[in-house]
C-alpha cells in the first residue's frame, strides 16, 4: 500500500469518526494508523463476514469495513456499558459511524461472543483487535477461543501488545501494564465483589494474557498459528505512553489505597508502580513513553 493511499484512508476514516477535535492529531490519528497496519497484517480476504470481538466505540470495525470492501460485512461486539466513554460514550460513537458511507457494511450488539455464536450466525473470521487484554480473566479467553472452535469459525485474527520490552525504552509501558494487571487481579479476587464496585468503571487492563498465553488458549481449543509477526507502533502512538502516565501519578496511588486491599497486595501494586517511575527517571524521558510492539497473529482451525 502506497503511502499516499494510506494517509488518504486515514483521513476517511477520521472524517467519520465522532471525536473531540482537539484529539485528532494527539490520539485519533496515530490510533487509525495502527488498525491499518494491523489490518494489512492480517490480510484479511476482501468479502469476508467478521467477528469484530471486543469493538469498543467501533474504530476497528470501521477499519475493517473499509479494507475489506463493499461484499463485506463487519459485525462489532462488545460487553462494556453503552453510557462507557468520554467525551462521547460507545452508543453515540457507533450510532455515529453507522451514518458514514460503510455504516450499511457494519452492524454493531451489546453482548458476547458466546451469546451470539447460540445463534445462527456464521461468520468466515473473528478479530480480536487489542480487546484480550480486557478480558477479565485467563479463563474467559480460553472460553471465548473454545467458543468460536465449537462456532466453527475457520479463521480467527490477533493483534495485542507483547508483553516484552523491545527497547530499553518501552520498558515503562511494559511495568505499568504489569502493574495494571497486578492490580486488576486482586482487586477482581476481593474487594470488587466485597464492594459492589462496577467492574466497567475499573481500570482497563485486565487479564492482559501474553502471547505464550494466548497461543496456549487457542491451541487448547483447536486452533494453530498460520501466520505471525510483529508491529512497531509509530512514534507518535501515544496509547502505551498514557498507562504510564496514568500509573506514575498520585490520583493512581491513592486510588490503589481506596480499593481495600489487603496490605501486601497493596504494597505489591504500589511497589510496581515505583518500578514505573524508576524506569521513566533512569531513561530521562521527556513526553510520552513508546508503546510496546505489537504481536499479530492469524490462527487457523
Amino acid at each position: 500500500m502506497a503511502v499516499d493511499d494510506k494517509d488518504t484512508k486515514v483521513a476517511e476514516l477520521l472524517s467519520y469518526t465522532l471525536m473531540n477535535k482537539q484529539h485528532e492529531s494527539l490520539i485519533w490519528l496515530p490510533r487509525y494508523r495502527h488498525r491499518i497496519a494491523i489490518a494489512s497484517a492480517w490480510s484479511i480476504p476482501p468479502g469476508s463476514s467478521v467477528l469484530d470481538i471486543g469493538c469498543g466505540q467501533g474504530e476497528s470495525s470501521l477499519t475493517l469495513a473499509l479494507e475489506l470492501g463493499p461484499e463485506s460485512h463487519i459485525t462489532g461486539i462488545d460487553t462494556a456499558a453503552l453510557d462507557y466513554g468520554t467525551p462521547y460514550s460507545i452508543r453515540q460513537s457507533q450510532a455515529h459511524l453507522l451514518t458514514s458511507p460503510y455504516g450499511s457494511r457494519i452492524s454493531f450488539a451489546q453482548t458476547d461472543a458466546a451469546t451470539l455464536l447460540t445463534a445462527l450466525h456464521h461468520f468466515t473470521a473473528a478479530t480480536l483487535c487489542h480487546s484480550l487484554w480486557y478480558f477479565p480473566t485467563g479463563a474467559s479467553v480460553d472460553a471465548l477461543f473454545a467458543t468460536l472452535a465449537r462456532a466453527r469459525v475457520p479463521r480467527v485474527y490477533v493483534a495485542e501488545y507483547g508483553f516484552r520490552a523491545a527497547t530499553p525504552r518501552q520498558l515503562p509501558h511494559l511495568l505499568a501494564a504489569q502493574t495494571l494487571a497486578r492490580l486488576h487481579a486482586h482487586t477482581s479476587s476481593e474487594a470488587t465483589q466485597a464492594l459492589g464496585a462496577d467492574p466497567s468503571k475499573s481500570f482497563n487492563v485486565r487479564a492482559a494474557p501474553d502471547t505464550e498465553a494466548i497461543v496456549g488458549a487457542a491451541a487448547a481449543a483447536g486452533f494453530s498459528v498460520v501466520r505471525q509477526g510483529v508491529i512497531t507502533p509509530g512514534p507518535d502512538y501515544v496509547e502505551g505512553g498514557l498507562e504510564v502516565k496514568h500509573v506514575m501519578g498520585e490520583r493512581f496511588a491513592a486510588g490503589v489505597r481506596e480499593k481495600g486491599l489487603a496490605g501486601e497486595r497493596e504494597a505489591e501494586v504500589l511497589a510496581l508502580a515505583a518500578k514505573v517511575r524508576a524506569a521513566v527517571r533512569e531513561l530521562g524521558e521527556e513526553g510520552v513513553s513508546p508503546s510496546m510492539d505489537v504481536w499479530w497473529a492469524e490462527f487457523g482451525l
